[in-house]
């Protein structure tokens, strides 16, 4: 081997005892069976991953016979903080609560527990200095504490709006390198019906859907740089799931391999010619993304392979083969089901009768 092909996998500390000829034992962690990136959607800064990442961890270890499979944390410092009393905080923690967009769904990435395949993706609109509100000093402006854009838009404290304003969703991918919405007559009529609570303004223009879609191309080209045969999922939620299929269409404009599956949970991508910018295809285009996915898989490693000792470096555990797996049930009997390879899959779960979504 040279120092390119050299990589740490585990590492421990012992007691150094002269003329002691003992050999320290280490633990060498199971690799992980695959990475998962999920992504939010709009108006959304994240507030489901915890739960997702959770019962992701708890799936894959029953599907694999795996222990060890553990979700990250989220809002840690943001749950401390709140738990010190008013006149006891310090600077640092009173910061940490004036900011609940940043902090109340950040991922813990120091918790030592932690081993998880899922990769939560954040992503939203940054306000430009010129689209920030500001006073006669040029100083950002406050209404009732908080910053807003030249529309009027709530801003973050970092003049940011995680997953973008809900009216500047789109239903297509071409619209994403648009101008935002505009507040037409509808909806300023729309607006003078809403409670206080909501706000409806103009729209910036939509470029930071297509800088999500370059970093999320970017992170999956990153990940086959360093282990080229990794096995990529993109699962993404509303807004999320136009983001992803663009960054596939980006993947393969630029020779690269798409995500091995892509889960579309609730998308409002539109296939309707009336709602769609005319002369625009999007069933066409669809299909041609999804058959970018699915035409050629990636077998490598084959399922085989991880049920070999020499080769499956522990991502699956004994009770585990290619051909079948096993989980117990609600009430502990133990239920046998055929086992599958999902490299290659584009499966779309489309929302419920009374769920409310953008498009």
């Amino acid at each position: 081997m040279n120092g390119a092909d050299e990589y740490t996998v585990a590492q421990g500390t012992t007691r150094l005892i002269p003329n002691l000829n003992t050999t320290c034992k280490m633990e060498v962690p199971a690799d992980l069976p695959g990475v998962v990136i999920f992504l939010h959607g709009v108006n959304d800064p994240g507030a489901s991953y915890e739960s997702v990442e959770t019962g992701l961890c708890q799936g894959v270890n029953e599907r694999l016979d795996r222990p060890d499979l553990l979700a990250g944390r989220y809002g840690e410092k943001y749950k401390e903080a709140g738990n010190v009393p008013y006149e006891k905080r310090d600077s640092d923690q009173r910061a940490l609560l004036d900011d609940p967009d940043t902090y109340l769904y950040q991922r813990d990435t120091k918790d030592p527990k932690t081993r998880s395949l899922l990769i939560p993706f954040y992503w939203g609109y940054r306000a430009d200095p010129s689209e920030i509100s500001r006073d006669k000093n040029n100083d950002p402006t406050k209404l009732r504490d908080q910053y807003q854009d030249i529309q009027g838009n709530r801003l973050d404290r970092h003049f940011s709006k995680a997953g973008g304003f809900f009216v500047n969703a789109t239903n297509n991918l071409l619209d994403m390198y648009d101008k935002g919405l505009p507040l037409t007559g509808r909806l300023k009529a729309a607006r003078l019906m809403l409670p206080n609570t909501h706000f409806i303004g103009d729209n910036p223009h939509r470029r930071y859907y297509v800088l999500a879609a370059h970093r999320l191309s970017m992170m999956v080209k990153e990940i086959r740089r360093v282990s080229a045969n990794e096995t990529i999922t993109i699962m993404a939620h509303s807004q999320g799931t136009l983001i992803t299929l663009l960054a596939q269409a980006l993947l393969v404009d630029a020779g690269h391999r798409c995500a091995d599956t892509i889960i579309m949970v609730d998308t409002p991508y539109c296939l309707f010619p009336e709602v769609t910018p005319k002369d625009q295809d999007t069933l066409t285009t669809l299909t041609r993304i999804v058959a970018q996915v699915t035409q050629a898989p990636h077998t490598q490693p084959p399922l085989s392979d991880l049920r070999n000792p020499a080769t499956y470096y522990g991502r699956t555990g004994p009770q585990w083969s290619p051909t079948q797996g096993s989980r117990k049930d609600k009430v502990g009997n133990l239920t046998v089901f055929p086992e599958r390879d999902n490299r290659q899959g584009v499966p779309v779960f489309l929302p419920g009768r009374h769920h409310r979504r953008t498009g």
